[in-house]
């Protein structure tokens, strides 16, 4: 049976992926089977830091290939809102802690699934995969309808939103004023030390992927830059 729904949809992939399975297939098989392994662990994290256990099970569905993952929801309920959200900031946060580079979009609208055949399509995934792939960082874009529906959920820490304003750099070479989910607010535990960060402080565990800072390209080299200057600025 066809289901259609107005639902939240995000969709995230891997930084470079393409050039590593024809580099170091072996190594791209490794870092797709790590980004697997955070995606299962963030739904049992999200799971553990609900007060109902059902939230994120019932209402979150996710489908996985090769470096690419999307998630949608049961429908586009507040609840659904918090599930999405809190799943994906988990995600981004866990796939960095196994040294992968995502970049991901969030966006609310029509999206039609056929589970039995295995089909999925609608403006929301074209949207979600649009305002994720066109950002020159790692992190995670949303559209304007979940910024200002997240206003109604209690997703604030230590006085933050979760989702905030930030003039973020595309590939056109443009800066452009988005919505983004902050999520060094939430992973602020997970830094070792105090800002402010250089890029090659972060860039330091994707060595292994893709080889020195110094020798990446200059697009690649502006990716990490930008995601830094985000960091710094959010935990500031």
């Amino acid at each position: 049976m066809t289901v259609s729904h107005q639902r939240y949809v995000a969709h995230f992939d891997m930084l470079g992926m393409s050039r590593l399975s024809l580099d170091t297939p072996e190594v791209a098989w490794s870092t797709i089977c790590k980004l697997s392994k955070a995606k299962e662990e963030s739904l049992s994290k999200v799971i553990e830091l609900t007060s109902s256990k059902t939230i994120i099970r019932d209402r979150i569905q996710s489908i996985t290939f090769s470096d690419t993952i999307i998630i949608y929801s049961k429908s586009d309920a507040i609840e659904d809102l918090y599930a999405i959200t809190a799943l994906c900031t988990q995600l981004f946060g866990n796939a960095l802690k196994y040294c992968v580079p995502l970049r991901g979009g969030i966006a609310h609208g029509l999206f039609f699934t056929n589970l039995e055949h295995s089909l999925y399509a609608g403006p929301a995934l074209v949207n979600a995969y649009t305002i994720g792939e066109c950002a020159q960082w790692l992190g995670i874009v949303v559209d304007d309808v979940v910024a200002e529906r997240c206003r109604e959920i209690p997703l604030q820490r230590e006085g933050k939103d979760i989702v905030i304003n930030w003039q973020l750099p595309l590939k056109c070479g443009h800066l452009s004023p988005v919505k983004v989910i902050n999520w060094p607010l939430s992973m602020r535990e997970g830094f070792t030390t105090r800002p402010p960060y250089t890029v090659e402080q972060f860039y330091e565990a994707f060595v292994p992927l893709f080889g020195s800072y110094s020798k990446l390209g200059e697009s690649e080299k502006k990716k990490h830059q930008n995601t830094v200057d985000f960091i710094n600025h959010c935990l500031s």
